[in-house]
C-alpha cells in the first residue's frame, strides 16, 4: 500500500525497528496512514465511525469538513474524520510525506487530525491542490460538547409517546 510513496521508507523502518514508534499506540498512527494510503490509491470518502450520513456525498469532490472555525469566519482546525478525495490528489501525497517526514508517536493527534491543518495551512495559498475545506456545520451540526444530551434518559414517560 505504501510503495512509491513517502511512507515506503518510513514503514520499512518502522518494522524492522529502526524508527521508535512512540507511547500512542502504532496502530493509531497506522490506521491514519493507511487511510491516507487508500484514498490516494483509489480515491473516495473516509468517515469516522461515529458520523451519522444525512445527506448524499454526490457531486462532493476533493474536500476536508473543518472541525472549528473562528469569528473571523475562518477555519481554525481540520481534522481527518471526513475526507473526500479523487485518487492520486497532491494533497494526499502532501499529507503521506508530512506523516513520514514529522512522525512523532509520542503526540495524540500530531500524525493524524492535527497533521491535515499543518499541511493545509503549508499550501492554503499555492496553484494545483483545488480542495474545499466545508464549514463545521456541514459535518459536525451537533458539536461533541453537546453530544450528551442526545442520550440522557427522559424523566417522563410523555417523550416517548
Amino acid at each position: 500500500m505504501f510503495k512509491k510513496t513517502p511512507a515506503e521508507t518510513w514503514f520499512e523502518e518502522m518494522k524492522s525497528g529502526n524508527k521508535d514508534p512512540g507511547e500512542i499506540p502504532l496502530s493509531q498512527n497506522l490506521s491514519n496512514l493507511i487511510i491516507l494510503a487508500v484514498l490516494n490509491k483509489y480515491g473516495g470518502i473516509y468517515l469516522d465511525t461515529d458520523f451519522i450520513v444525512l445527506k448524499s456525498f454526490a457531486g462532493l469532490r476533493n474536500a476536508i469538513g473543518a472541525q472549528s472555525i473562528g469569528v473571523s469566519k475562518n477555519w481554525t482546525r481540520l481534522n481527518n474524520a471526513v475526507l473526500v478525495f479523487d485518487m492520486n490528489h497532491p494533497l494526499l501525497f502532501k499529507f503521506i510525506e508530512e506523516f513520514a517526514s514529522t512522525f512523532d508517536g509520542n503526540k495524540w493527534g500530531h500524525n493524524g487530525s492535527y497533521l491535515v491543518s499543518r499541511v493545509v495551512q503549508k499550501v492554503a495559498e499555492r496553484p494545483g491542490y483545488n480542495f474545499t475545506i466545508l464549514p463545521p456545520m456541514a459535518f459536525y451540526p451537533v458539536g461533541w460538547n453537546r453530544i450528551g444530551g442526545f442520550f440522557q434518559k427522559s424523566e417522563s414517560n410523555a417523550e416517548y409517546k
